[in-house]
Formats: C-alpha cells, structure tokens, sequence
C-alpha cells in the first residue's frame, strides 16, 4: 500500500502505511527475539533439572584403606612443634 500510496503522491497515507509496516516489523522481531530467549531459557533449565541416573552405593570394607595420620599429628601437635602440629592434624581431620 505504501507504494501504491508513494506513486500516487499521497503522502500522509504513504507515511502512515509505512510507520505501520514498521510497527508491525519491530512487534514481529521483538516476538522472535522474545520466543528464542524463551526456547533458550526453557532448554538451560531442561538441561539443568533433567533426571540423573541412580547410582547405588554398597558398603563393605575397603581393599586399600587410605591412611590419615590422625595419631602421628597428634603426637606432632603435644610433644614435638604445636603449630606444625595443629596444622598436621587439621590436615588430617579434612
């Protein structure tokens, strides 16, 4: 129509046709650019939440129990260097 409006010399119609159209264009690319942040959100959380596989756990004794020089620290900590000490079995603890 804004054409049509341009070659007949209808200005004032030309120029509402045309803000229109360009209403119109801007609703439309702030609908995609809304409807893809949306796509996007929905797979992050989808993403994010989706189920885990179930990992069951036995207890039973360890082949090779990692040792944690509980005892050596403490005796580090009260007979040889408190501070060394303190800091061997803070090691130790975690």
């Amino acid at each position: 129509q804004t054409r049509k409006a341009n070659a007949s010399g209808d200005w004032e119609k030309a120029k509402k046709t045309s803000r229109r159209a360009r209403i119109m264009s801007h609703g439309a690319l702030g609908l995609g650019i809304g409807t893809y942040i949306l796509i996007v959100i929905a797979v992050a959380i989808y993403l994010a939440f989706k189920m885990q596989p179930t990992v069951y756990v036995t207890q039973g004794p360890l082949t090779n129990p990692v040792n944690d020089y509980m005892g050596y620290s403490i005796f580090t900590m009260l007979c040889c260097c408190l501070p060394l000490g303190i800091a061997a079995l803070i090691y130790s603890i975690s």
